[in-house]
């Protein structure tokens, strides 16, 4: 992959990721799809406060993630990087479609 070919992609992951948490956080219930830093942060203050069910949430949004970045592992070694660039886009237009 040439340096060109690495900014663009980079550029657009980044600005994926950041559309996916911007979205997911506005309109679909105050959850990050993309960096879990924020989940891990809410999952913090909710087991400090004793609010174990919106815990539960978060955590099981973080397991998620992890999940869906094995498949994408697995799926980038067996498949190529273009396919696994497209699954993200297709999941985000199904969200988009069920608002």
């Amino acid at each position: 992959m040439q340096k060109s070919d690495r900014f663009l992609l980079s550029a657009m992951l980044a600005f994926s990721g950041g559309f996916q948490d911007a979205y997911t956080y506005i309109a679909r219930g105050k959850v990050f799809a993309n960096a879990q830093t924020g989940n891990l942060v809410l999952l913090s203050v909710n087991l400090m406060e004793g609010e174990y069910a919106a815990a539960l949430f978060f955590f099981s949004i973080i397991v998620i993630f992890g999940i869906g970045g094995g498949i994408g592992g697995i799926m980038s070694l067996r498949i190529g990087m273009k396919a696994v660039l497209v699954c993200p886009l297709i999941l985000l237009l199904g969200c988009l479609y069920m608002k």
